[in-house]
């Protein structure tokens, strides 16, 4: 019965920490998509998040659903990303948008993958 108090307070900790923090690449990729305040923070941090931020910001990306300026916005982050890491996923994943409804994602996708000069990517424009 003496552990009692210690066990509520970490578990006390265990909640609030898991419930209060939610995934910061999704919360910075929807920061992105709505635009305003806080979107100069969100794409640095963005740009400096590694592992499993490509997946969600590709994702991202592809929804339709999502605002169309900020999908365009997502475009110039997977760009940057692939300067500073060149992982093999963000050239397909921009290829694959490059007939998106949107004409500023469009408009995005093509100057990001002429940017790259990489003649892999030519068939796609």
């Amino acid at each position: 019965m003496t552990n009692y108090p210690v066990r509520l307070l970490a578990l006390l900790v265990v909640v609030v920490g898991t419930c209060g923090c939610g995934d910061p690449v999704a919360r910075h990729v929807q920061t992105i998509l709505a635009g305003g305040e806080g979107r100069d923070e969100a794409r640095m941090e963005l740009l400096f998040a590694k592992g499993e931020a490509l997946r969600v910001l590709i994702s991202a990306l592809s929804d339709t659903t999502n605002p169309a300026r900020g999908r365009a916005d997502l475009v110039d982050i997977l760009w940057k990303l692939h300067l500073r890491e060149s992982d093999a996923r963000i050239v397909p994943a921009m290829a694959d948008r490059i007939a998106d409804p949107a004409p500023e994602v469009r408009a995005a996708i093509a100057i990001a993958l002429t940017d790259m000069q990489d003649v892999d990517v030519l068939p796609a424009l």
